[in-house]
């Protein structure tokens, strides 16, 4: 090994694109993990527990994921799901379909993702494709694109989202995951039962 080169590159196939994960297999062993539900979570932790050694810790904290989405389940069985805008970036609009780690965590915390159905895992929304959908709770991600409470007051002037409520969310609850999945499980899980 090279001095000061890693034993391991982990790589998200969301955060790396294809070339760029092909050159680091190219010149150091490579992980690369998918990261799409919260399943795939739990796969991620007991792999990465097992390349450190720390087998324990990785068990625990799958142990601890499970329970707050056992807790999610329990708490909102029989309710209604929140019909859920969420933006991950502004200036275009992006959100995503279902078959995302952030729409996973909302459904799992009581909402339903109101494009849910789109083909596409990421993509750009208007204004008028968010209004359409009659939201019942309009999420906006700090991060990576940070949304802030001056856009939060630019969302009041469109009747639909003057009746709703809008909630800032950390980008690091809706895009890491391992510890913090167990926090966006609990703060997500307050926010739906608020609404």
């Amino acid at each position: 090994i090279e001095t000061g080169a890693p034993e391991w590159v982990l790589v998200d196939t969301q955060e790396s694109r294809p070339e760029e994960i092909g050159l680091l297999r190219g010149r150091w062993k490579t992980k690369v993990f998918q990261v799409k539900s919260l399943e795939d979570v739990c796969d991620c932790v007991a792999e990465l527990g097992r390349l450190v050694g720390k087998q324990k810790e990785s068990q625990e904290l799958n142990e601890t994921i499970q329970g707050e989405i056992h807790r999610n389940q329990e708490i909102f069985r029989g309710r209604e799901r929140k019909r859920t805008v969420l933006l991950l970036w502004n200036q275009p609009y992006l959100t995503v379909n279902f078959d995302t780690y952030a729409s996973r965590l909302l459904e799992a915390s009581g909402g339903i993702n109101v494009f849910r159905e789109e083909p596409l895992r990421e993509f750009p929304v208007e204004m008028e494709d968010m209004i359409e959908k009659n939201p019942e709770l309009l999420l906006l991600s700090s991060g990576p694109a940070p949304f802030q409470e001056r856009h939060v007051i630019e969302f009041r002037r469109y009747r639909v989202f003057s009746r709703i409520q809008i909630r800032l969310v950390s980008g690091k609850l809706l895009n890491h995951y391992g510890p913090a999945t167990v926090e966006a499980l609990k703060h997500l899980r307050k926010i739906f039962q608020d609404v």
